[in-house]
């Protein structure tokens, strides 16, 4: 079970677990993680493109919030499609000079280490498969993708001018090869009114929080922007 990531307590001592490896907790570490936190300017990080809140009387999962952006001018359904195994993002949006990769998650917790991983290998592998000569990774994720959410077909789209579009595997290919810059974007819905460096912070989860931090780490070793936005989450409260 070597997924596995958490705390616990043994003999008065604190334990958490990242990747199959063991840390003794010190008082100091969070002392440590939060003045890491705090000095990142996370608005700096927002993306030019904004995705919509997300209202849970509407689309009470993650899928069917994602699925809503089928209809939205120049995007790309794409969750639950993946790339040699690896989910490259939940949507795409792209304009005539950037490809913006969403990665959607409720909430802040434990979890986000897997988002982490998920990040940081989905930019390694689309830095892998943007190299390859023939293509061969990027056809079979269009394939994946048109199988999901476009019932085989082109992927179809709006432009900007609201007129029907469509991207065949070849303009899809050219869509990624081209000089867009391409950018990976972490949205996290919450209910809360605290800034974002706040809510990290104040978050109880030590695994999410070092989770953003080798995620910032890792992002810099590939040639792809990494992002943050944070949409409000409403009426979750009320119909749980």
């Amino acid at each position: 079970m070597n997924w596995l990531n958490g705390e616990i307590e043994y003999k008065q001592k604190k334990y958490f677990k990242i990747d199959n490896s063991w840390y003794l907790y010190k008082d100091s570490l969070d002392n440590t993680i939060n003045e890491k936190l705090s000095n990142i300017n996370f608005e700096s990080l927002t993306p030019s493109k904004l995705l919509n809140d997300w209202d849970y009387n509407e689309y009470d999962s993650e899928g069917k919030y994602n699925e809503s952006y089928i209809s939205s001018p120049q995007f790309i359904v794409t969750d639950r499609t993946y790339l040699n195994y690896i989910e490259i993002s939940d949507l795409i949006y792209f304009t005539d000079d950037e490809i913006f990769l969403y990665h959607v998650k409720m909430g802040l917790g434990q979890d986000m280490r897997i988002l982490s991983n998920q990040i940081v290998n989905a930019s390694r592998y689309l830095r892998y498969s943007l190299d390859e000569n023939e293509n061969i990774s990027l056809k079979k994720y269009y394939q994946s993708i048109i199988k999901k959410h476009y019932n085989g077909n082109d992927i179809t789209f709006l432009n900007e001018n609201k007129e029907n579009k469509s991207l065949n595997e070849t303009d899809f290919i050219a869509l990624f090869k081209s000089k867009r810059a391409i950018k990976f974007v972490f949205v996290y819905a919450t209910e809360s009114k605290q800034s974002i460096s706040n809510e990290i912070v104040n978050t109880n989860s030590r695994i999410a929080k070092l989770a953003f931090l080798y995620t910032f780490r890792d992002m810099r070793r590939v040639d792809f922007d990494f992002k943050v936005q944070r949409i409000k989450l409403l009426n979750k409260t009320k119909k749980s």
